[in-house]
């Protein structure tokens, strides 16, 4: 998760999401049922890196 975070902190600032959206996405995702070791079951992202990047949706259209 360490070698995550970092990557996520030195992604460019024009494609990472502003902090409070981030921080929404992942409040959505911690409440989801797929959600498990920070994995999407559904999906099978990592809902940290999918929540950062900008561009990104929940494919369940719950953010």
């Amino acid at each position: 998760m360490a070698k995550l975070h970092r990557y996520i902190e030195g992604l460019d600032k024009d494609l990472k999401a502003a902090r409070e959206i981030y921080e929404g996405r992942l409040r959505a995702c911690k409440a989801c049922d797929y959600l498990e070791a920070g994995t999407c079951q559904a999906c099978g992202c990592y809902v940290e890196l999918r929540a950062a990047v900008k561009k990104n949706r929940c494919p369940y259209k719950k953010w």
